[in-house]
């Protein structure tokens, strides 16, 4: 339990890919750090928000259709 009371996040409620980046990164605090964003903000997440794929996608080197597929679907085509 957490020291404020509440229960922390079930890791099995997380997606595949934020298993991973969390992973990949060690700890939320350093991937929040590396990000410029709470601790806080990046335990709240089931997914990957949006405006953080591009910088997981360079901190990380996983493509973007692997963070998050329904964003960036595999065979879009190229504009």
């Amino acid at each position: 339990m957490a020291r404020d009371g509440r229960r922390p996040p079930d890791v099995r409620d997380f997606d595949p890919v934020l298993k991973l980046v969390r992973r990949e990164r060690g700890t939320a605090a350093r991937l929040a750090r590396e990000l410029g964003i709470s601790r806080p903000a990046v335990w709240r997440w089931k997914r990957v928000p949006a405006e953080y794929v591009m910088p997981l996608e360079t901190l990380l080197k996983i493509p973007r259709h692997r963070i998050r597929p329904d964003l960036y679907p595999r065979n879009r085509e190229r504009a």
